[in-house]
Parts: C-alpha cells; structure tokens; sequence
C-alpha cells in the first residue's frame, strides 16, 4: 500500500468529508489516528452512531484494506493519548 492510494481511496470512500484530511475528525466524527487497520475495517462494516454502512457493494474488502492502512498509519496527535471514547467500541 502506498500512502498516496491510502489517500485516494480515504478520499473517494468518502471518509474525508466527515474526518477531514488528517483524520482529526471533527463535531460529528471521531479521530482516527491511533485505530489499527482491523479496527477500521470492523467499524466501516458495522458503525456505530450515525456514520453511515459502508458494505461490500460500496467498498469491497481488498479495497477497504488500502485507506484502513492509511488510517491506521496516521500519527496520533501529541495532544491525544489514545482514540476518543466515541469510538472505543470499535
């Protein structure tokens, strides 16, 4: 996986609109750095609170493995030890 396809696809899935483009997130969407790729790839599959499904009809699993390896490579934030309890059901 190379960072620029990560990108892309975090791009086109559509993740950028709610978590911005570092994945900080935002009022509505949790942080992502500090997810692993599995954790990713369980809550894209089943989400908790208003993020929307994403099955396999819209994003098939090898595709899911490319932007959850992006996410999963992003640096934390020195301001944020771990992901925000929102997600900690991930």
């Amino acid at each position: 996986m190379t960072e620029t396809a990560g990108i892309r696809l975090y791009i086109a899935a559509g993740c950028v609109a709610c978590h911005g483009a570092d994945g900080r997130g935002s009022t509505f969407a949790p942080m992502l750095p500090g997810h692993n790729a599995e954790q990713v790839k369980r809550y894209v599959r089943n989400p908790v609170g208003k993020m929307p499904r994403f099955g396999n009809d819209k994003l098939s699993d090898a595709d899911l493995e490319t932007p959850a390896a992006y996410i999963a490579a992003l640096p934390v934030p020195e301001t944020a030890s771990r992901p925000p309890d929102a997600v900690e059901a991930m």
